[in-house]
């Protein structure tokens, strides 16, 4: 190419001395004949810029685009490569056009086709699976009504004792501590007061008031909660847990092995014209006690498999129009759209691959969030 250049460069010394020295003999500086010298000699040096542009630059543009085509192609020049970039704004159908034309005009013969491989297929046809999580049912553990002696004897039933005794209750058979709440205090708190206030001993309020809607309405986003309740004067509050112990419905919730946290609240008052205590047990497992999968993640696979959609509705058409393609009449054209094809296959290959590794580790989240709210 340098040698190309230099030829060149001597050409057109030859021409501007030779137009020089055609000048100097005819020693007639008149305005007509003045002005007739610069055109012919600023005519000479267009034909030579045309000549210049058509065979050389042509011939250099042409074969980098070749190189450009059939390098893209194979994956040997990257994206991000300057050289790329520069291929893709200089390379295009127009140029390939005005390339042919002028290999036409000089009788050249026209480049042909490159051999480029457009038999790759994407490495997967099917994008991963991306696991579903699982809803939430929120489930309410009752129990029956536990109603003690009615007539008050000066019992004293204390809330931190409830915890206490049902906690030891629960280490006799190899269970966790359950952990106070104070949105289950609170809980248990309205439910033991609606009952006082409406006259009532239910697990449901004759306005349909239940714990679990007292949770929601409290903000405890729970898997499961559950509640005791009991009407009567006990001796104590040992004597409350000993007799929820002997009902197998309270039983159940107070070793229940999926409860992680505690609310209690107890209460003397009027009940139907008796001075009694109402006392609640409200347990729980709270929905923060399981990790809930990645949202950002689950965004970042919802665009990649958009992406990916999108780009195999390209490859059809790009398809399409290469079996309409002549690669004789236009070459360029041709490859061009092969380098774009297999540039779509290995962009989609990346794109699965990025998926992959993202839906693996979303998946795992999504089972370990399933298996977490997963009751017994």
């Amino acid at each position: 190419m340098i040698k190309k250049v230099k030829l060149f460069s001597i050409i057109l010394c030859l021409l501007f001395s030779t137009t020089i020295t055609s000048r100097a003999v005819a020693v007639d500086f008149s305005r007509e004949n003045l002005t007739a010298s610069l055109f012919t000699v600023v005519g000479g040096i267009q034909d030579f810029v045309s000549f210049f542009s058509d065979t050389v630059i042509g011939k250099v543009r042409n074969d980098f685009c070749g190189n450009y085509f059939s390098s893209l192609a194979s994956g040997e020049w990257k994206t991000t490569e300057f050289r790329v970039s520069l291929g893709s704004k200089i390379c295009t159908e127009k140029v390939a056009v005005k390339i042919d034309v002028a290999e036409k005009k000089n009788n050249t013969q026209s480049t042909s086709a490159i051999s480029t491989d457009i038999s790759k297929k994407p490495t997967s046809t099917k994008t991963p699976v991306v696991s579903k999580i699982q809803d939430v049912v929120k489930k309410v553990e009752t129990s029956g009504l536990l109603v003690g002696k009615t007539v008050s004897l000066g019992a004293k039933i204390n809330k931190i004792q409830i915890v206490s005794l049902t906690n030891v209750e629960r280490v006799k058979t190899g269970l966790k501590l359950l952990t106070g709440n104070s949105k289950l205090d609170t809980i248990a708190e309205e439910r033991v007061l609606d009952m006082f206030a409406k006259g009532y001993f239910e697990h449901v309020s004759p306005s349909g008031d239940s714990a679990s809607l007292v949770a929601d309405r409290n903000g405890y986003k729970y898997i499961v909660v559950g509640e005791n309740i009991a009407l009567g004067n006990f001796d104590n509050t040992q004597a409350l847990i000993t007799a929820w112990m002997n009902s197998e419905g309270h039983r159940k919730n107070i070793l229940h092995t999926a409860y992680t946290e505690i609310g209690v609240y107890a209460k003397e008052s009027t009940y139907k014209g008796n001075k009694v205590w109402i006392s609640a047990q409200i347990f729980g497992r709270p929905l923060s006690s399981c990790l809930e999968p990645d949202t950002k993640e689950k965004s970042k696979i919802d665009s990649l498999q958009a992406s990916i959609a999108s780009m195999k509705i390209n490859i059809e058409k790009n398809q399409v129009e290469l079996k309409t393609l002549n690669t004789t009449l236009n070459p360029n054209l041709y490859n061009s759209k092969v380098a774009e094809y297999n540039l779509l296959i290995n962009n989609i290959n990346s794109a699965i691959k990025e998926m992959s590794t993202l839906a693996a580790k979303y998946n795992l989240e999504v089972k370990t969030f399933n298996e977490c709210i997963r009751l017994p």
